[in-house]
């Protein structure tokens, strides 16, 4: 026994409606995309190619470390002109890089004086970017590029360093020693640079309704080093 039954009519009204629906759905979705702009936030880890300022270090003071991974953020104000090519404009603070010395000198019984030498190295800086990006189809959930452009750097290094020296010397006629400081020196340097230079990235994207995430891999050009930034970030599109 037949309870109940249901039967479709696909007619040709409603293939057409349905199929122009659809059609409907891409174009819009696809305009979305193409005129929108997008909002960019990351997180960067540098590498900041620091070879010049390591070998200055290790000729005038010996210094065998080399300079750590320089971490900072980064926003970024783009705009879609069509599935395949971007315009964008960013800051990214590359933040800073360190290295550091330190060991004693010396020996109060052997010698009379002592000392310790303290120094700290580091390379920072911020740029600012205009370029384009060219891209696999943004409309489909994974897309991969490159991106090129022009960036307005500065770049900043500073060394600062304490020597201090004690010695023992003999107090007075009963022959009681004491330790006092005989000696000090404080090295404070520090050079800012700046210019406009080119650069170049790879990219590989992730995209769910108006959000995605990403990574990025870019070279950029200095006067005197060309540090590379891997940057992960998050934007949407408005």
């Amino acid at each position: 026994m037949v309870i109940f039954k249901t039967k479709y009519n696909w007619g040709p009204g409603l293939k057409k409606f349905l199929l122009g629906a659809a059609v409907f759905c891409a174009t819009a979705s696809a305009q979305a995309v193409e005129h929108s702009w997008y909002a960019k936030f990351g997180y960067s880890a540098t590498e900041p190619d620091a070879g010049q300022y390591e070998q200055l270090l290790f000729d005038e003071l010996g210094f065998e470390n080399k300079f750590d991974l320089a971490r900072g953020l980064g926003g970024t104000l783009g705009y879609q002109f069509n599935r395949f090519i971007a315009v964008e404009g960013g800051l990214l603070n590359w933040g800073e890089s360190t290295v550091k010395e330190g060991y004693y000198y010396g020996n109060l019984e052997a010698d009379g004086i002592t000392g310790q030498f303290r120094s700290k190295a580091t390379v920072s800086g911020y740029t600012g970017t205009v370029g384009v990006v060219l891209s696999t189809s943004v409309e489909r959930p994974f897309s991969v590029g490159v991106k090129g452009g022009v960036h307005m750097w500065t770049v900043e290094e500073k060394f600062s360093a304490v020597n201090k020296g004690t010695q023992l010397v003999e107090v007075g006629d009963s022959g009681e020693t004491a330790i006092v400081p005989f000696y000090e020196e404080l090295i404070d340097y520090s050079r800012s640079t700046d210019g406009t230079d080119p650069y170049l990235g790879l990219l590989a994207s992730y995209s769910e309704d108006n959000w995605t995430l990403s990574v990025e891999y870019t070279v950029f050009q200095t006067e005197f080093a060309d540090p590379a930034s891997t940057i992960f970030s998050v934007s949407t599109r408005f």
